[in-house]
């Protein structure tokens, strides 16, 4: 991510409307002086379950990145560019830097 003062961030995955991690982030960043935007992309409330149309349209949406959760942390591999060394050993990932 560049370094920059306000960041759009989201969360993908299926039932996570009572997530505490949005809140969680956002304060955390506060703390630190930076601006950051967290949003729940719920599959179940978006009624969508295909992570590379959502992942094109984060994309789209400028976000600097998204955290992925149950059931995409597999799923996205296939989408990414590239992959940490841990993330393909697991085969999965938890968070997703997008940038140029």
């Amino acid at each position: 991510m560049p370094n920059q003062d306000s960041y759009l961030i989201g969360l993908i995955g299926a039932g996570i409307g009572p997530s505490l991690s949005p809140p969680l982030h956002e304060r955390e960043a506060d703390e630190l002086g930076l601006r950051y935007l967290y949003r729940r992309w719920d599959l179940d409330v978006l009624g969508r379950s295909d992570i590379g149309e959502l992942l094109d349209a984060a994309r789209l949406a400028g976000y600097d990145g998204l955290n992925i959760t149950h059931p995409g942390k597999q799923r996205v591999v296939k989408h990414l560019d590239e992959l940490s060394p841990d993330a393909a050993a697991l085969g999965a990932v938890n968070t997703v830097v997008l940038d140029d």
